[in-house]
């Protein structure tokens, strides 16, 4: 997509022990394992024998499935939350189970008013702070979450479960250095858990600290090999690290082991496209909506695909359902927006454009989009207001340069085209497309010397552009060169059979020289151009032999008739 945006955001961060439903890979990973194992570990050690036996019998069976993943656990958990339903005068740790249970549902709200009357029956009841912290960060209350979890931490310091959480919190929150410092005290405590080595890895990655990141999760890895969340986020460190082929490797582990994850499927696919294994990518993205009709990011990968194979008007269609799915989908607004300029619908175009600049207003690329789109529509000074924004968000992109500089020159403003033009060099001296620009405007100014200079060097940076070898050819007959000036023009008509200017620019210069013949033959390739020119100056100064020398005289009157200045200059603009 040009100066594409970062190519996906990651989850929120959840909390240690936070709701084993949440089950997507990004917003609930391993760390809902983590927590819980510990909370029920210390919960049965708790234990006391004075509890009913319902109570004891779970805790029992806790111990050896602490997940509850298993049918006998689970089923001997809900038959003591029944029985402690029906019991008119619970205890503080039955008030605890009740609301545990209530937080592996989702019910967050009746969770967080059970726990508190857990806590009211005793306040010094360590695992019910450090539940009541989880429930209030999923209640979206991160002010009582991490009082009740700095409690949990004050009351049991030696407890990795609430340094983890309140580090999740600090995660949502924003506060990566707070997060990892308690990750890492987690970490102290129990090395082994890969869970919160997988959450110290994210944060490392969100403050773009890659390495030490795919360290933190190499150590999930090897601590369990099947972690496909660790392997996934590796895959994302790798990736931004243009370690494609170990990016790719990681995701496959991922598919062999959860091929029914879509978000990695779609991720895998993401990065053959930017490989520029098209075939493979596009197989990927179809898997990826034959699983998921309604994968936003499917049809929007397919989407590019189209939009790159020069299938603009397909390529619409895909984004557009992927902004059905998906309305704040920034990015196919992005490429909408791309695409639907591509087929010269420029104020729909626009459009998409300001949905990206109102979620991203410092999003460069959009601006110059938005810029060039005025600039065809004729709309120059919002074309250079959206041009000098795309500059300042990103003055180091030589491709702005050019836009505004192009803008201004067409403007008239050569003086200021110029000093853009110059800025512009000054970033990358070996800009070839720069250098011929200001060539070009130091030609128009007839800066001869100068622009022939430019001209040159843009050739040796490796331009092949007719123009280029137009304009210097113009440098050179304007020098009194015509040899060299010849040579230019002819290379030009060599890299562009049908360019117009420069078969005229030749004519004008065989007929200047008296090479009426020559340029004759030369008007063949331009007859639709050249006839009625050929004829006029036959007519106009039939004397003429070939190899003659015009006197100047001759050429001034010969350049008089309206006839020949039409011929060979009507076509110039």
């Amino acid at each position: 997509m040009g100066k594409a945006p970062v190519r996906r955001t990651r989850g929120k961060a959840q909390a240690i022990i936070a709701t084993a439903k949440t089950a997507t890979l990004k917003t609930a990973t391993a760390r809902t394992a983590a927590t819980k194992t510990a909370t029920a570990r210390t919960v049965a050690a708790k234990a006391q024998t004075a509890e009913p036996r319902e109570v004891e019998v779970f805790f029992l069976l806790l111990e050896k499935d602490p997940l509850l993943e298993k049918p006998a656990t689970n089923r001997a958990f809900a038959k003591a939350v029944e029985a402690i339903r029906l019991r008119k005068n619970k205890t503080a740790k039955e008030y605890y189970l009740l609301a545990f249970d209530l937080e592996r549902q989702g019910q967050f709200k009746k969770a967080a008013e059970t726990v508190l009357e857990c806590l009211k029956m005793d306040r010094r009841f360590v695992r019910a702070y450090n539940l009541l912290g989880v429930v209030m960060m999923n209640l979206g209350r991160p002010a009582e979450a991490e009082r009740a979890l700095r409690t949990a931490v004050r009351l049991d310091p030696a407890h990795f479960a609430h340094h983890a959480n309140l580090a999740s919190l600090y995660e949502q929150t924003g506060r990566f250095k707070l997060a990892e410092k308690l990750y890492r005290k987690a970490l102290e405590i129990d090395p082994g858990n890969k869970d919160v080595w997988i959450c110290l890895g994210m944060v490392l990655h969100n403050r773009g600290r890659m390495e030490e990141a795919e360290q933190a999760y190499r150590m999930a890895i090897a601590i369990k090999n099947d972690s496909v969340y660790a392997r996934f986020d590796l895959a994302l460190v790798l990736m931004g690290t243009q370690r494609e082929a170990e990016a790719e490797k990681e995701l496959r582990a991922c598919l062999a082991t959860e091929p029914q994850i879509v978000e990695i499927r779609s991720t895998l696919a993401d990065l053959l496209l930017d490989m520029g294994r098209e075939k493979e990518a596009e197989r990927e993205y179809r898997r990826v909506v034959r699983q998921d009709p309604r994968n936003a990011g499917g049809h929007f990968g397919l989407g590019k695909l189209l939009e790159y194979a020069g299938h603009a008007k397909e390529a619409e269609k895909r984004y557009r359902r992927a902004l059905e799915i998906h309305p704040d989908m920034i990015w196919a607004h992005y490429h909408l927006g791309t695409a639907l300029a591509k087929t010269g619908r420029a104020h729909e175009a626009i459009e998409e454009f300001r949905a990206v600049l109102k979620a991203d207003p410092e999003h460069a690329h959009t601006h110059y989009w938005v810029g060039r789109l005025f600039s065809h529509m004729g709309q120059n000074d919002k074309a250079e207001q959206y041009h000098r924004k795309a500059l300042e968000l990103d003055p180091k992109e030589p491709e702005y340069y050019m836009a505004l500089c192009y803008l201004l020159a067409r403007e008239g403003k050569s003086k200021e085209a110029e000093r853009i033009c110059r800025l512009g060099i000054r970033l990358d001296p070996r800009d070839a497309y720069l250098r011929s620009t200001l060539g070009r405007l130091l030609h128009e100014k007839k800066a001869w010397k100068e622009a022939e200079k430019e001209l040159r060097l843009a050739i040796r940076l490796g331009s092949e552009s007719a123009q280029v070898h137009f304009y210097l050819g113009d440098v050179l007959s304007g020098t009194g060169h015509p040899a060299q000036a010849e040579k230019e023009y002819r290379k030009a008509l060599e890299i562009n059979p049908e360019y117009g200017m420069a078969g005229l620019a030749l004519m004008r210069l065989l007929v200047k020289t008296g090479r009426v013949n020559d340029a004759k033959e030369v008007s063949h390739a331009f007859a639709h151009l050249m006839a009625a020119t050929m004829t006029a100056v036959e007519k106009r100064f039939s004397r003429a032999k070939k190899g003659a020398i015009l006197r100047k005289q001759e050429i001034d009157d010969l350049l008089q008739d309206p006839a020949i200045l039409e011929a060979l200059f009507g076509q110039e603009k």
